[in-house]
């Protein structure tokens, strides 16, 4: 079992977040969250087939928030000859993000309704622009540590969106993504959420897409089932106000 003092999040959504992450192989306990510091938010992960901590959460209070899904796909099953590809690649460019000027054009265009599926933005505790600021804040905070990539997506040479994204090895993992409300073109979707992958097996050779997807986000789950993607497990998310 994994206890995480999620300290970014007083700046994000002003609480205190801690997060236990259930592993498998281990035995519930009835105390086994004893050990887990006082705190306004608590969140829980549990994997599927763990289900007496599932029982055992929602007697105590928390409220299952989502299902995390781990989808991934390779490069050599991308369809090529999709009808939304042929009709729209051919007009999307990628921009990796360089400067504080580029990701300030980013993390400015994003609002509290592209994430609109997102936990912390349907909590009625927290809301869309706790929800909105908390990945404006992450987008900068990656930029700033050099951990994750974030590219821009321009669709006939104007910004419509992004996506974030880490490098390990020959594997993609997707981080965040999303278009701009003002950038809705049929079919635009299905192609940024493939952008970290077409991206990156052309600049640096990855051959596999991996991402967490959220149950609450059906178009994504969707979108991923239509391409085809394996689904490699699932997790459970609780959560509690204190």
């Amino acid at each position: 079992m994994r206890i995480i003092d999620c300290k970014w999040e007083k700046e994000n959504i002003g609480s205190t977040v801690f997060e236990v992450g259930i592993e498998k192989g281990d035995i519930f306990s009835p105390d086994f969250l004893q050990g887990v510091p006082a705190c306004d938010y608590l969140v829980v992960k549990v994997p599927t087939g763990m289900t007496d901590f599932n029982w055992y959460l929602g007697t105590q209070g928390f409220t299952l928030v989502e299902t995390q899904i781990k989808y991934s796909g390779t490069i050599s099953a991308f369809d090529y000859n999709d009808r939304f590809v042929r009709k729209l690649l051919p007009r999307i460019t990628y921009k990796v993000v360089e400067g504080l000027a580029d990701v300030e054009e980013i993390v400015g265009r994003v609002t509290p309704g592209m994430f609109r599926t997102d936990r912390i933005s349907l909590d009625p505790s927290f809301g869309p622009d706790k929800g909105c600021q908390r990945y404006r804040n992450y987008l900068m905070n990656s930029f700033r540590s050099g951990q994750n990539e974030i590219i821009g997506i321009y669709f006939d040479g104007e910004l419509a969106g992004f996506e974030m994204y880490e490098l390990k090895g020959e594997t993609c993992w997707g981080k965040l993504g999303g278009i701009y409300p003002d950038s809705k073109v049929p079919g635009l979707g299905f192609l940024v959420a493939c952008a970290p992958l077409l991206f990156t097996s052309e600049r640096y050779g990855a051959r596999r897409f991996v991402a967490d997807v959220s149950s609450n986000n059906m178009p994504v789950v969707g979108l991923y089932e239509y391409l085809h993607f394996r689904m490699e497990g699932m997790t459970y998310v609780f959560a509690k106000h204190f």
